[in-house]
């Protein structure tokens, strides 16, 4: 019995140290594109004007928000069809 209550201790461990590590990474990954876009924003559109660079702000984070939804939600298509296909075996 305690062997495999450490044994799930041990997988359950590393799985959340996956996922701890990919969030982080992905983060990273996400600032550096950050930066990238908005320079080259910055490159094609010099706006003078406050209240301009507002607004290309704002759809900026909406376009990054809408991408990310449609690409999550496509990976978690993905999965589930994964899943499925595992469980049918």
């Amino acid at each position: 019995m305690k062997i495999k209550s450490k044994r799930g201790f041990w997988q359950n461990l590393s799985g959340q140290m996956k996922t701890l590590l990919s969030s982080a990474l992905g983060f990273v990954a996400a600032l550096a594109w950050n930066d990238a876009i908005q320079a080259l924003i910055k490159k094609v559109l010099p706006l003078e004007s406050a209240s301009s660079v507002v607004v290309l702000k704002f759809l900026y984070a909406i376009a990054v928000t809408t991408i990310a939804v449609i690409l999550i939600f496509y990976l978690s298509n993905i999965e589930n069809l994964i899943k499925n296909r595992s469980n049918k075996k």
